[in-house]
This record gives structure tokens, C-alpha cells and sequence, in this order.
């Protein structure tokens, strides 16, 4: 056994590391402080000098405009990509996945078949990384833990030391969202979910707060609404969602198409707001999510194949416009493993409507049927694009079946639903040409009646 002195000496070097742990923890606490919004370089001294960015204030309600989706008009744009630099390196995948700690959407992509690279915090502002990809994720969780951007340097319970890692970078904000900006107006697709929030609301300020407090989300089950383009995709107007944390984001009002909305407990009790939000910006497209917590449902599987599937959704939508007709509704999906079919409804509106569909990489039957499940239209060929003409009486909706023609899973393809006559392509553009050809043709012919060539000099018999 010790005698008294022994353990009265344990006990003073007990507390002298306790004081150490303290003093350490208050000196990293500290340094992340000063370092806080500011770009530290890889190799910066921990003495060096940092200038802390100015941040942006939350938006009023006078600053925020909902406008209605539905009679809001399309865009016209035409979607480009953007370009990747010429001295970027060449990149076979067009999608990209921030590192993250809560939202696990690489498992999702790895489960679909979707190849795609990882890039870190570090690089988020720096736009030579954007141009090299169509689509982008930016999960919950992608700033680095404490623990990562700390290096302790101990011996025993004594720490000699407390710096940043020579490889953590704090970023830059505000470059950070001007390349968000640049990447989506260009025509690129984003994904933003939980805490990214923080990323999209620097870039374009689209969300309202409850007493200007995110973080208001209380765990429990929300009986959701579904709107638009997911409740085409899921077949249902209506979903069961579980929030499995405090903390979460709980949207006030946002600007932009709401997908998805529900009433759900906070810390200041009941209340009503948006949980996903689709934002068309320019040629692009950004989709937020405040829920993440399944990681297989239909819910998730809209989210990551809108974004994903970008591309070829992009180029199903201009199947349309060439026509000069409203895209009224949008679906993105693939065919999965073990499954017979996929099956999604679409708007008609009274009038002519069109299905058009895309299916790059194989062959699909397709089933379309009205609202009282009787078959109008199936087609099975080998060809993977086209479009159905529809002439409706009402403003109703139809019922389309994706079935594969053949044993190949997993490729994305995409269908949209449009709204006008067809009759020639391009009515718009070949109008404009039209009347300016007609506008030259009159400017000549008033130069040759009233700025004709007139004769002059004598005349002699």
C-alpha cells in the first residue's frame, strides 16, 4: 500500500494535468478563433498575422420574394456546362463528392453505379476545380472536425505544443461563393444538404430562420408533403420522415421551388416550413435538403439522380424546346437491380402535350396510361430517344411505365413532359430570321424608290 505522502503526491500530479489539459484546450480554442474565416497557407507560421472576413447578415422578409412555381415562366436558356481550364488536368468523371462526416452520399452513388470523385474542404475556393465537373455534392458535414485541424504535441500528460497542420487550409468564404455562383449560373448542378447550408446561403442568401436561428430542428417524425417533380417521381403527394438529431435545420421560407414541406417540432415548439428546395440560377440547377438521414428511399433516390443526371436531363429538356414547348414536368432515374419496372406520373395539360424520353445507354419499353390505368400508348424498340404526341381534353395527369429491354441495370435515362403545338423546330429562332429577312427586303425596297440613282449633265439632240 502507498502511505499518505505517496498519494498526496499522485493526487498534485493529477491536477497539475488536468491544468494542462485545460490550458491546452483553451490555447486551441484560441488559435482556431484568430484563424477563424480567414486563408491560412499550408505552411504558415503560428505567429503569422490573419484578417478575419466580413460576413453577411441574415435576410429580411422585405429581401425575400417567394414566386410561384407554376406560373412562373420556364427558362429559355440553353443549359452549358462549364468548361474545365485548359491547364486542368483531364478528368474522366463529371461528378464530384465534398468529403463529409453526416450525409454518407458516396454509399449512395457507390450502390448506383455512379462513378465520381472526392475533393476536400481545402479546395472549395479554388475555381479551377469547379470547371471540371457538371455536378458537384456538398453534403452535411464537410467542414473538418477540430481534430483535424490541430496538431498536439505531448509528452505524457504534458503538452509541449498546439499549431495547425501543415496540410489544413481555412478557406476562403467569399471566393468559396463566387465559385459556387460561376459553377451553377454556367450551367452546373449542385447538391446541398444539413449543415452545407452555410455554403448556399453565403452564394445566394435563399432562406428565412425562425428567430433567425437555423439550428431549431428537434428529433421526431414529420409527416411530409410532396410537391412537383418528387411527388411525379415517388408517386405520392405524401411521406413519413424521421429526424434522428437535434439541431437540424429547420427552414422559415426559402426562394425558390418548394419540393418538400412539412410541420415539425422545434425548440420553440410547432412549425411549419420548407424541407427541400429546388434553386434555378442561370443555366443551373441547386437542390437543398434539410432531411439526410435515410440512406435508401425514394426520397433520396430523386435527390441524388437529379443532380447526378444532370446532363442527361438537360439534354431531354431541349428534346422539347426545340420545339419551342413547356417543360412541365422532369424525371431522372435508372433501372435498378431486382427490379421489374419503374413507374412515374406526368402532368397533361388541355391541349397538346408530349413525352419525351432519353435512354443513352440501352433500349426501354415504355407504357403510358391514363388516370384510370387504361393503356394509351406503348412503344418497345431499339431506339433510345423519342417522343410521344398526347392531345388532351383536360388538365389531368398520365401514368408511365419504364420497363428494360434488355439485362443492363443502373443506366440513368430521363423523361419530360411539354406543353404546346408542334409545328415547325425552332418557331422562335426561325421567326426572328424571318422578320429581319422581311425588314431587309423593305429596306431595299425604299432605297430603290426613294434613293434611286439619279441622271444629271446635258442633253443634246
Amino acid at each position: 500500500m502507498l502511505d499518505d505522502r505517496s498519494e498526496l503526491a499522485i493526487i498534485a500530479d493529477m491536477q497539475k494535468g488536468r491544468i494542462l489539459k485545460y490550458t491546452a484546450l483553451c490555447a486551441v480554442f484560441t488559435l482556431l478563433w484568430m484563424t477563424e474565416g480567414t486563408p491560412v497557407p499550408a505552411a504558415a507560421a503560428p505567429g503569422a498575422k490573419k484578417s478575419a472576413a466580413a460576413s453577411k447578415g441574415a435576410p429580411s422578409d422585405a429581401d425575400l420574394k417567394i414566386p410561384d412555381p407554376v406560373n412562373a415562366p420556364e427558362a429559355r436558356k440553353r443549359h452549358t456546362a462549364a468548361t474545365p481550364p485548359k491547364d486542368a488536368p483531364p478528368c474522366a468523371n463529371t461528378i464530384a463528392v465534398v468529403k463529409s462526416r453526416y450525409d454518407d452520399v458516396e454509399l449512395v452513388l457507390d450502390t448506383y453505379r455512379i462513378p465520381y470523385d472526392t475533393i476536400q474542404y481545402r479546395d472549395l475556393d479554388t475555381a479551377a476545380v469547379y470547371g471540371r465537373y457538371r455536378a458537384i455534392f456538398f453534403p452535411c458535414g464537410i467542414v473538418p472536425p477540430m481534430n483535424e485541424r490541430i496538431r498536439v504535441v505531448n509528452r505524457g500528460p504534458r503538452i509541449q505544443s498546439v499549431s495547425l497542420r501543415d496540410d489544413f487550409r481555412e478557406i476562403d468564404m467569399e471566393k468559396a461563393a463566387q465559385c459556387i455562383r460561376d459553377f451553377v449560373e454556367g450551367g452546373g448542378s449542385a447538391y446541398f444538404s444539413g449543415y452545407s447550408y452555410e455554403f448556399l446561403q453565403r452564394a445566394y442568401r435563399p432562406f428565412l430562420f425562425f428567430d433567425n436561428f437555423p439550428h431549431m430542428g428537434m428529433p421526431g417524425r414529420i409527416e411530409s408533403r410532396l410537391r412537383y417533380d418528387i411527388a411525379r417521381f415517388c408517386v405520392k403527394t405524401k411521406m413519413a420522415l424521421y429526424m434522428e438529431h437535434t439541431g437540424w435545420i429547420a427552414l422559415r421560407a426559402a426562394l425558390g421551388e418548394v419540393i418538400v414541406d412539412g410541420r415539425y417540432a422545434t425548440a420553440r415548439g410547432r412549425r411549419s416550413g420548407p424541407i427541400s428546395v429546388l434553386l434555378r440560377r442561370g443555366a443551373g440547377e441547386v437542390l437543398y435538403t434539410s432531411y439526410h438521414s435515410t440512406v435508401f428511399s425514394d426520397f433520396r433516390r430523386f435527390n441524388i439522380y437529379r443532380v447526378a443526371g444532370t446532363e442527361v436531363l438537360r439534354r431531354a429538356c431541349a428534346m422539347a424546346e426545340r420545339w419551342d414547348q413547356v417543360v412541365t414536368g422532369r424525371i431522372v432515374d435508372a433501372v435498378h437491380a431486382g427490379e421489374n419496372h419503374r413507374m412515374y406520373y406526368l402532368p397533361l395539360r388541355s391541349g397538346s402535350n408530349s413525352i419525351c424520353y432519353l435512354f443513352p445507354k440501352a433500349p426501354h419499353q415504355i407504357d403510358i396510361l391514363n388516370k384510370d390505368m387504361s393503356l394509351i400508348r406503348s412503344r418497345d424498340s431499339f431506339e433510345t430517344s423519342g417522343c410521344f404526341d398526347i392531345i388532351s381534353d383536360e388538365d389531368t395527369y398520365c401514368l408511365v411505365r419504364v420497363y428494360p429491354s434488355t439485362r443492363r441495370r443502373y443506366g440513368v435515362f430521363a423523361m419530360v413532359s411539354a406543353h404546346g403545338v408542334k409545328s415547325i423546330p425552332h418557331p422562335g429562332l426561325v421567326m426572328k430570321i424571318g422578320l429581319g429577312v422581311f425588314g431587309l427586303l423593305i429596306l431595299v425596297v425604299i432605297k430603290r424608290l426613294f434613293f434611286g440613282r439619279r441622271y444629271s449633265g446635258r442633253f443634246e439632240l
